[in-house]
């Protein structure tokens, strides 16, 4: 794991998202998980502005 960011999302629900080491595409591989209940919501692969951008939307002030 490179880093991993906790927000509360539009509904309320605390999650975290886990930014792996980037792939040979140099892409992030990331998991992001519902802290609840310890579920996996999703998976997959963004770049660095792609992950930017996520952050921003959830008001996260920290940069990868």
């Amino acid at each position: 794991m490179v880093k991993s960011f906790r927000y509360t999302n539009a509904l309320g629900l605390p999650k975290k998202l886990v930014v792996a080491e980037p792939n040979a595409e140099g892409k992030y591989p990331v998991t992001l998980w519902e802290m609840i209940h310890g579920e996996m919501c999703g998976s997959g692969a963004m770049t660095k502005d792609e992950l930017n951008d996520y952050l921003d939307h959830f008001g996260i002030k920290e940069r990868f």
